[in-house]
């Protein structure tokens, strides 16, 4: 997904750009080419911007930031356990009129903002997409699907919630029943509509022992058999059980996937949202 938002700042053009990734990788040489992208543009003309080094601001696993005042730098920078480099903003340029930042976020998400003259910030912004476009993996639907996309992992999870607390309420309500639990003699039980067929005799019966035992019956209206009732709760329980059951191999196999995907020691930033 993208989106793109423009806005006027004296004669200058600021030009926010959204892209959305299910995965991209940044790689030395990548990394490379982006800080050379980025000391090109055209965009930059002023006195201030005549020499331009784009400085890095990388964010860590651990929550540490730590800003590079070179590629060089941040690429001589251990990228190990467990300060692992989950994204990264790039500034380019002093001129608040003539400036450009990338942020690169562990989510998948990529974020373009740059400034400069009308006539030439349009093609500038295009020339930084292209060149982050090729950042992004062109994993497979399924891939994205079940491996990449933290909505159906979130999903997964919520849904192995409520399975793990209704499969506790039936267990509960199992045991409480196995305690508690009577059987009567089924045909004392009323069987659907038949009963009030029988209600119907028994006020037209002058024998008083008939009008006696429907009223008697009618007590048994929501009864059920301690045998039927946990006949039917084991049933639950176990639909509960192999949901919780497939669900977690399913969430187990989606994270267990993610190894096989692209991961080299030159690797820089590894871009998945889960």
């Amino acid at each position: 997904m993208e989106s793109k938002h423009k806005e006027i700042i004296g004669t200058s053009t600021r030009i926010v750009q959204s892209l959305s990734f299910a995965g991209y990788l940044v790689r030395e040489q990548d990394l490379t080419a982006l800080d050379h992208t980025l000391t090109s543009l055209p965009v930059f003309t002023t006195p201030q911007n005549a020499d331009i080094r784009p400085s890095y601001l990388a964010f860590y696993s651990n929550g540490d930031t730590c800003r590079f005042r070179t590629v060089a730098e941040l690429l001589a920078h251990p990228n190990t356990e467990p300060e692992i480099i989950t994204g990264l903003e790039i500034t380019a340029g002093s001129a608040r009129e003539e400036q450009a930042n990338v942020l690169l976020e562990p989510d998948g998400d990529v974020t373009i903002d740059i400034a400069g003259p009308s006539q030439i910030a349009e093609g500038a912004a295009h020339k930084l997409r292209g060149r982050l476009q090729s950042l992004n993996q062109e994993y497979p639907w399924a891939a994205r699907f079940f491996v990449l996309n933290s909505r159906f992992r979130r999903f997964t999870s919520v849904v192995s919630a409520f399975a793990l607390l209704f499969l506790a309420f039936f267990v509960a309500f199992y045991i409480y029943a196995r305690f508690v639990g009577v059987d009567v003699d089924p045909k004392l039980l009323p069987q659907g509509m038949s009963y009030y067929q029988e209600v119907e005799k028994a006020i037209n019966s002058p024998d008083l022992g008939d009008k006696l035992n429907v009223l008697l019956r009618g007590h048994y209206e929501h009864f059920i058999n301690v045998t039927d009732f946990l006949a039917k709760y084991r049933a639950r329980i176990g639909y509960c059980v192999t949901a919780f059951v497939v669900l977690f191999v399913v969430s187990w196999v989606s994270r267990r996937l993610v190894r096989y995907y692209p991961s080299l020691s030159l690797l820089l930033i590894e871009s998945r949202p889960w």
